[in-house]
């Protein structure tokens, strides 16, 4: 009984100095090549950072996501810094909701087709259903958005300080 317990603590404490030493950096490239492969879009960032809890924290630095084939622009997405939190008890229900999402230096490219395809969807961008993704509240920092209607044409763009 005695060595089961010196080999749980062992565990545990091995255990506490991985959480300790990690770095979501290491991730970072995984990350970027499964978002890239699913969205068939590249996708990269600078860093990642997760702050672990019932409400995670996810902030990532230098995003880069590119603009659909169709699309007017090269990058959907540039960000300087995006922060979001996800609801992990909506998660394990099996929706996604981001429950606050803040951008800061964001230069977002949003456009819609006369056919009813939109560039920010990031399954298929073909797909024409409703997003599973739900978003709670947005903020945003020094950030342009720039919103195209293809089909009536109406364009707008906001800049935001």
């Amino acid at each position: 009984m005695h060595r089961w317990r010196n080999a749980l603590l062992v565990v545990v404490a091995a255990f506490a100095v991985l959480i300790i030493a990690f770095d979501w950096n290491w991730l970072r490239a995984p990350f970027e090549a499964f978002v890239t492969h699913r969205t068939q879009r590249e996708f990269r960032l600078s860093d990642l950072h997760v702050k672990l809890g019932l409400t995670p924290v996810i902030r990532m630095r230098d995003v880069y996501f590119a603009n659909t084939p169709w699309g007017n622009s090269a990058a959907m997405a540039r960000i300087g810094v995006a922060e979001f939190t996800v609801s992990l008890r909506d998660l394990v229900a099996g929706r996604l909701l981001l429950q606050r999402v803040a951008l800061t230096d964001a230069t977002l490219n949003f456009e819609r087709m006369a056919d009813g395809r939109k560039n920010w969807v990031l399954a298929d961008p073909n797909d024409r259903s409703p997003s599973n993704v739900h978003i709670g509240s947005v903020a945003v920092t020094h950030g342009t958005l720039r919103y195209v209607e293809n089909g009536m044409p109406f364009q707008i763009s906001i800049a935001v300080e």
